[in-house]
Formats: structure tokens, C-alpha cells, sequence
């Protein structure tokens, strides 16, 4: 064979080796590139206009973390749009196939709000596939590595630090899920190799010049490949990054929480992995001396905070997630986070887990930390205008001036606030004589002034002088007018804290505090059961007890007309007061707690609660705390005996209640209380207090709940059920000591009747 038919056979062949090469490489279908440029300017309308439903309809969104990625992208252009935005194909960067094609996608947009200035660019290799007859954008055209439960998507060039990361991650994981309690499904981490294609694949808005790393609900986990280059460095990372989302598995609320918040409990997921938290404390506490520490709304909001206290998004807020750590525990943590992710703001959230609004939680925390010394001038001041406020809390309270009283309280604290409207209303009924207020030495911290107060009074021209001091706070407020007020916060208290209660105690009951703690743990779930309360808000709340050392002390904080002994105090809306002797062991504990939050669950089923008969509510506490206490029926069986069971209209107003039937309140309501439950049981009894919790009569309740012709009938039978008259009918007898003397129950325990 010729020589040169050989070599023009071997050169043909080489030819069509070249071009299929080429082909493979950078060849691309004219009409496939057609279609690809209508789509990119469909894309770019749809941005144009913040068209969301547009848009998605040019994705290909099989991937859950794509789809989650470019909804939260449209989201940002419905609600702020661009000013700018074009999407097109990088020429010669084009290979297809079949059903699939790649390039170099571009991008030139010019933010509305965000960072982005005019014309910037981005560009990244991009997929596409046909699906139906139409072509979508699939997203980047990445490499994959797999690890357990989760994948890494990579550039070329980026196989080494993908592998760092398929050995770093599984540490983070494990150590915030063991930290958040749940259990994620599969992740995706992104590594990008561009900070202009990490933004722009963020949202066009995005503020910041310089972003290493992102993570919203349902995306994936997104960083710039050089953040870190170790493997203990990528762990640290991604305890951070997949704090968040181990977040976001408390619910979708949690997505509107101040961005300290969600930055505050990532870094505090990644402080023992980053070793970290000596660090912080030390800046925090410099920046507390200085003064120079960032008011929380100047870092609630990511999109707007300053560029200069961003930072202090991940610094003030992991020390403040720290303290809440060590306060309330990570059981508390959680239900404070929880709570804010089934939609309540964080002052409610607040409220619900610590029992305090978000400025007092605020006060509580930099009371651990250095302040700067307040000058001689700001003392003066200070002083001036709490006596200020002292001069007109005595004129309210010898006026019986209700408003007046309640214009020098401090409304921050809702209990306190409703403890002091009970308060204010009693002087509107009774009017001290004579009222003296005096403060002592005290300190100041920034807006809180603490000091020693003495209340001495008289309700009468011929009433002994009373007196009672306290550990006082007053906090300086901002009126709708602009000007700064000091008001009465109440006591200064010692606190105890355990997840779901908070114990503030007077000087020298710390081991009663401790008992308090437990004590309402072990009740807690017995009354919430006990009152169908279970999968209601109560078992969410947390609840304040308040334990005094003196009888004075407790009654002046009731109101300062209470003479009356007593020994525990609950009204709707207010703390649990215990009276508990200083240097005792009260061993009694659970009772009267169970008691008192058989109070507040009564109070949980509607706005009426509180005006049933009083012994309905004291009958039922004292139901609530039979497990702790017994029923001990023999006191009404005795008077059966003697024919001596007290009237019922006797018993029902706590205003009129004669001193000899104190004790019928307490034990025939329970005991009335117990045969309704024995009888129909513990669903038909909650549903009886119900119904009169929501208005309903006694008679309509004991009609539609129980099934009788009214209460005369219910009355009837339960007599029915005692020992029978075995002398002469006599006058009902005081036997025993009062209720508070023996049990530590108010001689009322629940009114807010006029």
C-alpha cells in the first residue's frame, strides 16, 4: 500500500479523533445556545421585576437546598428589588450534550440597598438541563464529595480542602447536636472560590463588602474556601455555621429573632471547638468598663446594622447566650429559643423562660459585669429624681390616688406591675392616714439605682405606726414626651433560677430558695396534669416566687392595709409569695406551692377565674395539694356530725367571710371539690371550673357540665354522702388554727373582687 494513502488514512483518522476532543471540550449545539440566552433573559425580567414565581419557573429545583436558596433570593427582590440586573453566558465556555449543557454564567447587577455597586459583576460555571422541552438553570456546575449524611460541593482545584472538610464536619455535627438536643437531616456544604460569586448567590441586596460565610433555613452551608486551612480550624467553622442550622430546628419563627440572637447561640456552639470564651469575656468585660458596650437594637437587625458593631452581633451576643447559659441552663435556653421560634417576640420569650422582659434580662447581665464610676453630678442626680418619685408615691398613697400610684411604677416587669395595680387599687378603697418614704445610701449602674427603703405608715388616726424596710430598686425610664423618670421596680432580691422558675428571695432564705426550686420541679407536672393543662401555654411559663422573711414584709408588698396574718399570697397575673422564717427548714414547701400554682392553673382556664366562690378557688388549691398534704376529711365529717357544715353563701366572698368560717373555705371546698372528682372524674371537674372561668353561674355549671338541676341538687348529694347530725344543730366553731397558721395558706389567697 502506498505510503501516502496510509498517512492520508492515519491523518483523516486523527481528524475525527481532534474534532470529537473539541467537541467534548468546548463544542456546543447553535440552537441549544439559543434557547439558553431566551431563558437568561427571562431570568433577568423576572429579577428585574422581583417576580418570584417567575423566576423558580427558569430553575431546575430538584435539589431542596437550591430551591430554599433561590426562594429566599426572590424574597429579597419582592421586598426590596434592584436597581440593576442582567444575567448572560460567557462566549466560548459553552459545552452540551445531550439534555445538559454548561457555562460560564455572568452577572451584572447594581443593588437597591445593599453593598453592590454600579455594575458589579460576578461569573461562576454554571449547569443546565432540558427538562420537557424547556431549559433550566440548574444552579453551579460543582464537584461532589460525600460524607455521612451530608455532601460538600467543590471547584476544581479545591479537592484538598473538601476533604478536610468531609473529616471536619462530622465533629461540629455531633457536638451541636449534642449541645441543641435535635437531629438534622441530610447537609450540603458549598465551597466558593469568589466572594463576588458567595454574595450574589446570597441576595442582590446583600450589605456586607466582605462575606466569608452564610447559612438561612434550608440552605446550605455556604463558605469561602480559603475561611480557614486546617482541619481543627473547619471544625470550629462549621460548629458556627451549622449552629445555625441546629437553630432553625426550633422552629421557623426563630428566623425573626434579633440577628444577635442567632449569631449569640452559634458562637456560643462553636466557643469549646474555637476556644473561645475567654476571649470574649475579657473584651466584653472591657468594653462594660469603658462603656462602650452596644445597645442591643443596634445589632437586632442584620441588613441594617452598622458596619462598625456588626461584630458585636457574634461578641455581645455570645456573652449574653453564655449568661443565659449558666443562668437558666441549656434546658432553659432552648425553651427561650423555642419559644421565640413558635413566634414570640424575644420580650416575650423573656417573659416566658427568665420572668423578665428583655431590658430587665439586659440589667441582670451587665449586673455581672464592670460598669464605669458613675461622677458625683450623676449621684446628685440620680437622688433628686428619686425622691422626686418618692414624694409623689406618698401623695398617691394618702390621696388613694390609683393612677398616681401607678404612674411612679416601673412597667417593665408585668408581674410586679400587676402586683402594684392590686396595690393601688386597695388604696383607692383605703387611703393611708399617714405615709413616709425614705431612701438610704445606694448605688448606681448605668439606669438602675439600688438602695435601702423604709415605708412607715399609719391606715388610721389611731392606727399604730407601721414600718418596713427593703432592698429597693428604682429604674430610670424614657416618657412618650422625651424626658427620663426614675420609677419604683420594686425589691432587690436574691434569685435562684432553675428551667421554668425563678425563686427571688430576701436575705439569709437561700436554702429555702433551693427547696422552693425543687419543690415546684417535683409539683409542676402533678397540677398542670391535674388541671388538663398539659398541652397548654402554662407548662411554657415560667413562674416567679417570691419567698419574704417577715409577715411585714409580705403584707406591705400585698397592700399596705393588710393586717391579717398569713402565710402565701397569689393573685392572677402575679408572683407566688411564700412568708418562710429566716434560718428555717421549711419542710412544707411542696404543699403550699402546690397549693399556690393550683392557683395559677385555675387561673389559666379563662378571664372569670376569679370571681367564683372562694371556696371553688381555695378548695380546688387545696385539691391540687392533697398528693402533699392529704385530704383530711375528718374536719367535715365532724361538723356533719355536729351538724355545724357551714352555708355555702357564707363561704364564697372573701370580703365578707366571717373569722369562724376561714377554715370551712378551705376544707369544705376541698372537700367538695374532692367528691366532684371522685364522682365524675378529673376531665368533668376541669370542665365545671371552666365553664364558670368563662362566666357561667354556679347553677349553669353544676346544670350543663354536671347534669343536675343547679348546684342546690350537687349540694344535696354530697350531704348525702356525710355522717349524719348526731346533736343538735349549733354554730359552726373555730377547732383549729386558721388555714395560714397551719398551712401556710393566706387567709386569701385569691380575690381581685372590689
Amino acid at each position: 500500500m502506498p505510503t501516502t494513502r496510509i498517512f492520508f488514512r492515519a491523518a483523516l483518522l486523527l481528524m475525527v479523533v481532534l474534532g470529537c476532543c473539541r467537541g467534548a471540550q468546548g463544542g456546543a449545539d447553535p440552537v441549544v445556545l439559543r434557547k439558553i440566552d431566551a431563558l437568561l433573559g427571562r431570568m433577568s425580567e423576572a429579577a428585574k421585576k422581583g417576580d418570584k414565581g417567575a423566576f423558580l419557573s427558569c430553575l431546575d429545583l430538584a435539589n431542596p437546598f437550591f430551591y430554599a436558596e433561590q426562594a429566599h433570593w426572590c424574597d429579597d427582590l419582592a421586598a426590596n428589588g434592584v436597581e440593576h440586573v442582567a444575567f448572560s453566558r460567557e462566549a466560548g465556555s459553552e459545552q452540551t450534550s445531550a439534555g445538559e449543557a454548561t457555562l460560564t454564567l455572568g452577572i451584572v447587577y447594581t443593588s437597591r440597598k445593599g453593598a453592590a455597586t454600579e455594575g458589579t459583576k460576578a461569573k461562576w460555571p454554571a449547569r443546565f438541563i432540558e427538562r420537557g422541552g424547556s431549559w433550566l438553570y440548574a444552579g453551579e456546575d460543582w464537584k461532589t464529595l460525600a460524607g455521612d449524611g451530608f455532601s460538600v460541593r467543590f471547584l476544581p482545584g479545591d479537592e484538598g480542602t473538601a476533604a478536610q472538610v468531609i473529616e471536619a464536619f462530622p465533629k461540629a455535627r455531633a457536638h451541636v447536636d449534642a449541645g441543641f438536643g435535635i437531629t438534622t437531616g441530610p447537609q450540603q456544604i458549598v465551597l466558593f472560590q469568589s466572594m463576588p460569586h458567595l454574595k450574589a448567590t446570597v441576595y442582590l441586596n446583600q450589605p456586607d463588602q466582605v462575606l466569608m460565610g452564610w447559612n438561612e433555613p434550608g440552605e446550605s452551608i455556604k463558605f469561602m474556601h480559603n475561611y480557614t486551612s486546617s482541619v481543627e480550624g473547619w471544625t470550629a467553622a462549621f460548629a458556627h455555621e451549622y449552629g445555625h442550622v441546629a437553630t432553625w430546628e426550633y422552629g421557623a419563627g426563630i428566623k425573626d429573632a434579633p440577628w444577635w440572637v442567632s449569631e449569640g447561640v452559634a458562637e456560643l456552639a462553636a466557643e469549646d471547638l474555637a476556644h473561645s470564651r475567654g476571649r470574649v469575656d475579657r473584651e466584653i468585660r472591657g468594653r462594660a468598663k469603658q462603656g462602650t458596650l452596644v445597645p442591643w437594637a443596634d445589632i437586632a437587625d442584620y441588613d441594617t446594622a452598622a458596619p462598625a458593631v456588626k461584630l458585636m452581633a457574634y461578641h455581645q451576643g455570645h456573652h449574653m447566650l453564655g449568661y443565659i447559659s449558666e443562668q437558666w441552663g441549656r434546658e432553659g435556653r432552648t425553651r427561650w429559643l423555642r419559644a421565640m421560634g413558635r413566634g414570640k417576640s424575644i420580650d416575650q420569650a423573656c417573659e416566658e423562660v427568665m420572668g423578665m422582659n428583655l431590658a430587665d434580662l439586659n440589667r441582670a447581665w451587665r449586673g455581672t459585669l464592670p460598669s464605669p464610676s458613675p461622677s458625683a453630678e450623676m449621684m446628685d442626680g440620680a437622688r433628686e429624681g428619686v425622691e422626686a418619685t418618692i414624694a409623689a408615691m406618698e401623695a398617691a398613697a394618702k390621696a388613694g390616688d390609683f393612677d398616681g400610684w401607678l404612674a411612679t411604677i416601673y412597667r417593665g416587669d408585668r408581674e410586679f406591675l400587676q402586683e402594684q395595680t392590686y396595690f393601688a387599687n386597695d388604696l383607692r378603697k383605703k387611703p393611708a392616714h399617714e405615709v413616709s418614704i425614705e431612701l438610704g445610701e445606694f448605688t448606681l449602674r448605668d439606669d438602675v439605682l439600688d438602695g435601702p427603703l423604709t415605708f412607715t405608715w399609719t391606715m388610721g388616726e389611731k392606727k399604730k405606726e407601721r414600718e418596713v424596710k427593703l432592698a429597693a430598686r428604682f429604674i430610670r425610664t424614657e416618657g412618650a414626651d422625651g424626658a427620663s423618670r426614675w420609677l419604683y421596680a420594686g425589691e432587690t432580691w436574691h434569685r435562684r433560677v432553675a428551667p421554668g422558675a425563678v425563686v427571688n428571695f430576701d436575705e439569709g432564705l437561700e436554702e429555702a430558695a433551693d427547696e422552693a426550686l425543687a419543690a415546684f420541679a417535683e409539683i409542676r407536672p402533678h397540677v398542670e396534669i391535674g388541671f388538663n393543662l398539659t398541652d397548654q401555654d402554662l407548662p411554657h411559663k415560667t413562674q416567679k416566687i417570691k419567698l419574704y422573711g417577715s409577715m411585714k414584709h409580705l403584707q406591705e408588698s400585698i397592700c399596705l392595709s393588710y393586717e391579717n396574718s398569713l402565710g402565701g399570697w397569689n393573685e392572677p397575673g402575679e408572683s407566688i409569695k411564700l412568708l418562710v422564717g429566716r434560718g428555717s427548714k421549711s419542710g412544707g414547701l411542696r404543699n403550699v406551692i402546690a397549693h399556690e400554682y393550683g392557683h395559677v392553673a385555675t387561673f389559666e382556664l379563662g378571664p372569670k377565674s376569679n370571681l367564683m366562690p372562694w371556696w371553688i378557688l381555695e378548695g380546688v388549691a387545696d385539691l391540687a395539694a392533697e398528693k402533699y398534704g392529704g385530704r383530711r376529711a375528718g374536719f367535715i365529717e365532724n361538723a356533719a356530725k355536729r351538724g355545724s357544715i357551714a352555708p355555702w353563701e357564707e363561704l364564697a366572698d372573701f370580703e365578707t367571710v366571717k373569722p369562724k368560717y376561714q377554715s370551712f373555705v378551705y376544707r369544705q371546698g376541698h372537700h367538695m371539690l374532692g367528691y366532684i372528682s371522685d364522682r365524675w372524674g378529673r376531665d368533668t371537674r376541669v370542665a365545671w371550673l371552666t365553664a364558670m372561668a368563662q362566666g357561667a353561674s354556679l347553677d349553669e355549671a353544676s346544670r350543663d357540665v354536671l347534669g343536675l338541676a343547679g348546684f342546690e341538687e350537687l349540694n344535696k348529694q354530697w350531704r348525702a354522702t356525710l355522717p349524719a347530725k348526731e346533736e343538735k344543730e349549733e354554730e359552726p366553731v373555730q377547732t383549729e388554727k386558721t388555714e395560714n397558721a397551719e398551712q401556710g395558706e393566706p387567709a386569701k389567697s385569691t380575690s381581685g373582687k372590689e
